[in-house]
């Protein structure tokens, strides 16, 4: 995650706990390095 800023992406419908969905963009070049769950439920 070092080098990377890190976008929370929000959604309107919440139903009960799940997990935070993040993507990960490189500060270098501007490209995504990762995006999915943060695995942070609960």
């Amino acid at each position: 995650m070092k080098g990377c800023w890190i976008a929370y992406v929000e959604h309107d419908i919440h139903h009960g706990l799940r997990s935070s969905q993040v993507v990960l963009v490189r500060k270098s070049d501007g490209t995504i390095a990762y995006r999915g769950f943060a695995n942070d439920e609960g």
